[in-house]
């Protein structure tokens, strides 16, 4: 809400500005050339007018919809192309200008016309800095405000001057219509001829009279149009007071709002008077506190004391701590190498098994080979023709027969191996019993399974 007012106010303020240097441009460019040297000087003041403006803002807001006037982005850059004109002794390129973007909405002769406002500016904004060059503060929305109200003054009696100029110069040329001869000039030549009155005096104050005359009627007719010109200026000012009245409307509702901050700010003082007695309240507190932390101080001590009696009984745990960490790393040693005795038992076991497997297989084909033989037998009582392939099949058996009985005796010096291996197995036992009852309990249900 506060950045919206600072806003409008900035953009009130540039209204105000440039509705006044609408109103003076054409008095303030002929009255007041700006040497070359003056122009660089108001465009650096432009261009630090319009950073006023700004606030440390990127751009100014949107002004209201209006007339159409140059942004101040326009206007500098118009104003530096004047300036670079003047430097350099040449007219102003306002057809290059158009190049930029900024002007593309524009035209040359459009722009060509806005010359004497810009001029303006460049004059005011000089005078400006070298205002404040001087100490003297800065123009506000208030005193822009009053410039206007005086201004609005100003053009009021300029145009209460203008109406009785008009209702003089009316009732002048009215007079003129009423004291003009109704006579033609013929005729009152002939009556003065026949008057008998050939007067060079009375000639030259006919001649006299018909100048005055012919200068009357001239005069009249640029009485007229300066009556014309005259209300169409009096139309342009009225319209100028009515944007200047609701400009006004619009900076004594920004003096409103000002003076709610300022009763704001009585009520912010008024808290500030509360915050004093609570300080006056918390400086009490504080000297209670200071009492307490002396007391806590004291504490602070007996806690100390206890905390290092307590550091010496921790440092005794801590030994008796390590001593029975140590024993307990034994244990887990030993319990280790238990693992690693069970590790290998139960790998002898498992040779056992094998050793038993192959066992039952040999067992398996032995028994096929005598039902083999069996078979074999049948047949030869069965077929004699096929007695002699028979014997050589017997032969062959025989041979076979012969092999499985050295695979058999192979086996049973495999057997007495295992018995051994058993026998070591019932060694490892006890020695195992011997350490852990536990273990000992699981093997033996084991090889008594």
């Amino acid at each position: 809400m506060a950045m919206n007012q600072d806003g409008s106010g900035e953009i009130q303020e540039m209204e105000m500005v440039q509705s006044l240097v609408e109103q003076e441009a054409a008095t303030i460019v002929s009255e007041h050339p700006l040497s070359i040297e003056e122009v660089a000087q108001a465009y650096d003041a432009l261009v630090k007018m319009h950073a006023r403006w700004r606030k440390g803002k990127r751009q100014l807001g949107r002004r209201k919809q209006g007339d159409f006037k140059l942004r101040a982005s326009q206007v500098e850059l118009t104003a530096n192309r004047y300036r670079v004109a003047r430097q350099t002794n040449t007219t102003v390129g306002y057809e290059g200008a158009l190049t930029n973007k900024n002007f593309h909405l524009l035209n040359a002769d459009k722009l060509r016309d806005q010359e004497p406002y810009v001029i303006a500016m460049l004059r005011m904004a000089l005078e400006q800095q070298r205002q404040i060059e001087d100490g003297n503060p800065e123009k506000t929305s208030d005193n822009w405000a009053d410039e206007v109200v005086q201004l609005k003054l100003e053009h009021k009696h300029e145009i209460d001057a203008f109406l009785q100029t008009i209702r003089d110069l009316e009732g002048e040329n009215l007079r003129l219509k009423a004291g003009r001869p109704q006579t033609p000039d013929n005729s009152v030549q002939a009556s003065l001829k026949e008057a008998g009155k050939p007067n060079s005096t009375i000639n030259e104050e006919v001649e006299s009279r018909k100048k005055q005359i012919n200068e009357l009627q001239t005069h009249a007719k640029k009485v007229e149009v300066e009556k014309f010109q005259l209300r169409g200026q009096l139309d342009q000012q009225s319209a100028a007071v009515i944007s200047l009245d609701s400009r006004l409307v619009e900076v004594r509702a920004d003096n409103a709002k000002l003076k709610q901050k300022v009763e704001t700010l009585e009520t912010t003082h008024a808290t500030q008077e509360t915050l004093d007695k609570r300080t006056v309240g918390l400086n009490k507190q504080a000297r209670v506190q200071e009492l307490e932390r002396a007391t806590l101080a004291q504490e602070k001590k007996q806690h100390a004391e206890t905390v290092e009696k307590d550091k010496v009984a921790h440092h005794a745990w801590m030994r008796d701590r390590g001593a029975t960490l140590s024993e307990l790393h034994g244990l887990q040693q030993e319990n280790a190498k238990i693992g690693d005795y069970s590790k290998a038992v139960n790998e002898w076991i498992s040779k056992c098994r094998n050793a038993e497997r192959e066992k039952k297989d040999a067992q398996n084909d032995y028994n096929e080979l005598q039902c083999i033989r069996a078979n074999l037998e049948k047949e030869l009582k069965d077929s004699r023709h096929a007695v002699q392939d028979l014997e050589k099949e017997l032969n062959d058996s025989r041979r076979a027969v012969q092999d499985l009985e050295r695979e058999n005796a192979d086996l049973r010096l495999w057997m007495h191996s295992l018995d051994a291996c058993c026998d070591v197995e019932i060694a490892t036992n006890k020695f195992v019993s011997a350490r852990t009852a536990a273990c000992t309990f699981f093997l033996l249900r084991y090889l008594y399974r």
